[in-house]
């Protein structure tokens, strides 16, 4: 897996800074040199790019809304301090910085790595003018699968982050509960909340306002059901919403249930 290679062949790198990619990442020319020029300041351990998906396959649109809101999330945690992940097929850090990740790490390696230089007391920033570009997965079907085993190796990282929970730890603590962990779990979030508005409306003495909240989540799940038959952008991205967190939860029982391996099969593109 790439846990393994990566353990691997880190250490045996003669030059002082790692480039870490995917073989299907292509890199804008002298997108290296605006990563690499951060290095002259000595407090950044890291830097990660901004890879932007080529509009293929059946969630481009949804990809892009998202690839675009994850960008600007990195960078304000940037003008913060640091952003707690990069995208996992453009980013770089010191090699005297890089610590050999746990061997059952699954999927996780973009958010390890950035977080331990971070945990050492360097800074991660990210620079979204060093760009690289990736296809996008070729339907919702992989995207799914491929969004299962990030999930997955999330609530792997999350045990192994728990120290970035003390909130002494100032803004990296602040960026990485805000961005990582509501996010993580906020598909049991919305599942507890609709089962408590579901139970309420049923016990509570005045159930019209628990009721309406129940009546509103089923509408909007079945809305979202419905971007096959009604064409509209806006379901399209609730069904994208509702799917992709359904995937995040099932990752998150494959993980309780006990990660096997750290390899996994790739996700085809185009």
């Amino acid at each position: 897996g790439k846990t393994g290679i990566l353990n691997g062949l880190v250490p045996r790198v003669d030059g002082e800074i790692v480039f870490m990619t995917d073989a299907n990442t292509m890199h804008h020319r002298q997108s290296l040199r605006k990563l690499v020029c951060h290095f002259a300041d000595p407090s950044v351990g890291g830097v990660a790019g901004h890879v932007k998906h080529i509009l293929r396959g059946s969630v481009h649109y949804e990809e892009a809304i998202y690839r675009s809101f994850e960008a600007r999330q990195k960078w304000l945690e940037s003008m913060l301090h640091s952003t707690i992940s990069a995208f996992g097929g453009f980013y770089t850090i010191r090699k005297s910085l890089f610590r050999s990740i746990p061997a059952n790490a699954y999927s996780n390696d973009d958010v390890l790595i950035p977080m331990h230089v971070v945990r050492l007391g360097y800074r991660m920033i990210f620079e979204p003018k060093a760009i690289s570009e990736e296809e996008t997965s070729e339907g919702a079907r992989t995207e799914f699968h491929r969004r299962v085993r990030i999930g997955a190796g999330n609530f792997q990282a999350f045990f192994w982050l728990s120290d970035f929970l003390n909130p002494f730890r100032g803004w990296p603590a602040f960026c990485y509960v805000s961005h990582k962990v509501t996010r993580w779990f906020s598909p049991v979030f919305m599942v507890l909340g609709y089962i408590c508005c579901t139970a309420l409306a049923l016990i509570a003495p005045e159930p019209v306002i628990y009721r309406a909240f129940s009546i509103a989540g089923l509408t909007t799940v079945v809305a979202a059901l419905a971007y096959r038959i009604i064409p509209s952008r806006l379901l399209r991205l609730l069904f994208y919403f509702f799917s992709m967190n359904t995937a995040l939860l099932i990752g998150g029982l494959r993980f309780v249930m006990g990660i096997r391996s750290a390899a996994w099969s790739r996700t085809t593109r185009g």
